[in-house]
């Protein structure tokens, strides 16, 4: 079927055949394929980690998708959606790639693009253009399509681009030290929807070589970002706000200039809500 087909088109095709969704996420992924898939009128299934937070379960389950909670972190959710989509009408739809599987990733990696250039516009419209891009990071599908973007030959200025991940499950930070892809195991953090552990096999490549600067922050660092973002009348949860955090961060590391000099641009990627969460204790 073209790519350009109306959906209606695509929906009744895609009932006729009795498709079903399959998919695992930490957060947004999964909520994005429930609601096509309500929207398309197809089942749809997803698979959580066992810490995924309630409030974002429900998100999911409230686009009529069926919740499988996984005992293991977000790889093993990753592995037990694509064994249940092996079935006859299943169909995968995942955001990271592996060896074998990799067009479906490259099309959502397409899709971010949309978000990307209505960026642009709104900057435009200001007379702006961005000097420096904060993109939260999961698997790396997002700050693949946000590198490519904002490092494409085409563009007038070639901002930098900075990436954001917990201390706690900071694997494209491992890999970008090692100079290799590399699987981490994860702890618990309040940014739950960036918690994976192994990087997204296409992003890698272009990751490792268009990334200007890679930040971890803690979970306390991303709470009082959070906090900050509600005091600016910011609706953000952890992960959304986890860019103030590396913001602070990189202002403080005085072997990076991302943000220094008069009128700097700075563009922090908010890709979470307001939500409730465990808050973290100081230790002070």
């Amino acid at each position: 079927m073209p790519l350009t087909s109306d959906i209606n088109v695509v929906a009744h095709a895609a009932q006729q055949r009795c498709i079903e969704l399959f998919a695992a996420t930490d957060g947004n992924h999964g909520r994005a394929v429930a609601f096509m898939a309500r929207l398309l009128g197809l089942e749809a299934n997803i698979y959580v980690p066992r810490v995924m937070d309630e409030q974002t379960k429900g998100s999911i389950q409230h686009e009529g998708a069926t919740v499988h909670v996984m005992h293991g972190d977000y790889d093993d959710a990753v592995q037990n959606a694509m064994i249940a989509a092996d079935a006859p009408q299943g169909v995968l739809v995942q955001d990271t790639a592996w060896p074998g599987y990799e067009e479906t990733p490259a099309r959502i990696v397409e899709g971010y693009s949309t978000m990307l250039t209505e960026l642009d516009a709104q900057l435009h419209q200001q007379g702006l253009e961005a000097d420096a891009v904060f993109c939260p990071v999961g698997v790396g599908s997002l700050a693949h399509a946000v590198s490519r973007h904002f490092k494409s030959a085409s563009r007038r200025k070639i901002a930098k681009v900075v990436t954001v991940e917990p201390n706690t499950a900071a694997c494209l930070n491992a890999s970008l030290r090692s100079g290799k892809l590399e699987k981490i195991e994860t702890g618990d953090t309040i940014m739950s929807g960036m918690n994976c552990g192994t990087v997204s096999y296409t992003a890698w490549p272009d990751l490792q070589k268009l990334v200007d600067v890679s930040v971890t922050v803690s979970d306390l660092e991303a709470h009082k970002a959070t906090r900050y973002s509600e005091i600016m009348g910011v609706s953000a949860g952890p992960c959304g706000a986890c860019g103030i955090a590396a913001l602070r961060a990189v202002h403080q590391d005085h072997r990076n200039d991302v943000d220094r000099g008069e009128n700097k641009v700075i563009v922090l990627l908010n890709t979470e809500g307001k939500r409730a969460y465990n808050v973290p204790q100081s230790h002070f």
